[in-house]
């Protein structure tokens, strides 16, 4: 017999589903979005404002994939801000970072889902 280990799967069901829901968050967040700032924001200056968001996200993503070659631990932003701060006093920053942008990106999504519901009454 040979003493090799089988390996197990890393992409489970679970994984693919939170893969797929994450690949069509920005989708739909466009397609909500769009018509809405046409109709109620400033028209013209839509196409400008996301010219000027894909060059930030452009951005983002150079330098996250630059920054992901060298950290392979999992984390998120966690780990990059822990990786920078480096320092054990500054890991708590880390910490309070990762809470913040959750917190952000709930209230962010709590208040658009208000606001659509205070115009539909």
């Amino acid at each position: 017999m040979s003493n090799t280990v089988k390996a197990r799967p890393s992409l489970t069901t679970s994984k693919i589903v939170f893969l797929v829901v994450a690949a069509a968050a920005p989708m739909a967040a466009m397609v909500g979005v769009v018509p809405l700032q046409f109709a109620l924001g400033n028209g013209v200056g839509t196409p400008g404002a996301y010219l000027l968001a894909g060059v930030v996200l452009l951005c983002f993503g150079v330098g996250y994939a630059s920054m992901s070659r060298q950290i392979t631990n999992t984390g998120g932003f966690y780990t990059f801000i822990a990786r920078a701060a480096s320092a054990d006093r500054l890991r708590s920053r880390a910490r309070s970072s990762a809470v913040i942008a959750v917190q952000r990106a709930v209230t962010g999504a709590t208040r658009r889902w208000l606001w659509l519901l205070s115009r539909a009454w």
